[in-house]
């Protein structure tokens, strides 16, 4: 793909934020570091490959010290390589901000979950108990660090942000997480939230049958700022992976209209949900 990678958004924003913190204007930086205002801007952008000589003078530039300047020239390396993260990498348990951060720069979220509710409508009950569920051994500290990403995580996907375009597994809705108060209270959110401008949410029973994408689950995120451009997001327990190649996008992008023209209807979900929530005793 031509247009800017995921690394290189988070790259971007990185330095952007170190330049606002310190009341630093893209042309102080430009003459503060010789690179021309135009650059300085394509690389906040993330539209433009970047040679870690760059970010070493933008950084010099800045001030930034010693320990987060590595992490940003990190970053800067990484640019361009594909995104996976395995069970044993450090990156993994930072995965989370990564998606919040991608999320609130994506102007649309469509998302395919079989057998779990989308992340973006995770009510904390429910988040907490798939998270103690997925990973055993997590402290009450860390289970309340991943409810407080989640909630930041819903608020990328209110009236005025991301939109949101989910389709839910039959499978998803009659698993009972938690217990039956935390699964009504998650049904019951699932209803407001589809009610948002934002939000669509469609049901794929399972009277559906076979379908495109029975093996996984998959997140495809959507960027205005270069059309066609986009990641498609894989996310397991044990490993992320990033595909942003055009014929990925095109692939999972089909799969997802397949999925939608074989779900419900939204007023049709809409009703679905309540009748599996009726039977919550």
């Amino acid at each position: 793909m031509s247009g800017p990678t995921l690394r290189r958004r988070q790259l971007g924003a990185a330095l952007r934020e170190l330049r606002l913190v310190r009341g630093i204007s893209v042309p102080e930086a430009s003459q503060q570091t010789g690179l021309p205002a135009a650059t300085v801007s394509r690389i906040e952008n993330g539209v433009r490959r970047v040679w870690p000589g760059d970010v070493r003078m933008l950084l010099s530039g800045y001030g930034v010290e010693a320990a987060e300047a590595n992490r940003v020239i990190e970053l800067a390396v990484e640019a361009d390589r594909p995104v996976r993260w395995e069970c044993n990498s450090p990156a993994l348990d930072q995965a989370g901000s990564y998606h919040l951060e991608w999320e609130n720069t994506a102007t649309e979220l469509r998302s395919w979950h079989p057998e779990m509710l989308p992340p973006a409508v995770h009510t904390d009950g429910y988040l907490r108990a798939t998270r103690a569920a997925q990973r055993p051994g997590s402290t009450p500290e860390q289970l309340d660090e991943a409810v407080a990403l989640g909630r930041a995580r819903r608020a990328a996907f209110s009236d005025n942000g991301t939109r949101l375009v989910s389709i839910i597994g039959e499978g998803a809705l009659r698993r009972l997480v938690g217990g039956t108060r935390e699964m009504r209270d998650q049904l019951d959110w699932l209803l407001v939230v589809g009610q948002q401008r934002t939000v669509s949410i469609q049901v794929l029973p399972f009277s559906s049958g076979a379908h495109s994408a029975m093996e996984s689950a998959f997140d495809l995120m959507s960027f205005d700022d270069a059309p066609g451009n986009g990641a498609v997001r894989l996310a397991g327990p044990r490993a992320v992976q990033i595909l942003e190649r055009n014929e990925d996008l095109e692939h999972y992008a089909s799969m997802f209209d397949l999925l939608s023209w074989q779900a419900l209807s939204t007023s049709e979900s809409a009703r679905f949900i309540e009748s599996v929530t009726a039977e919550l005793c």
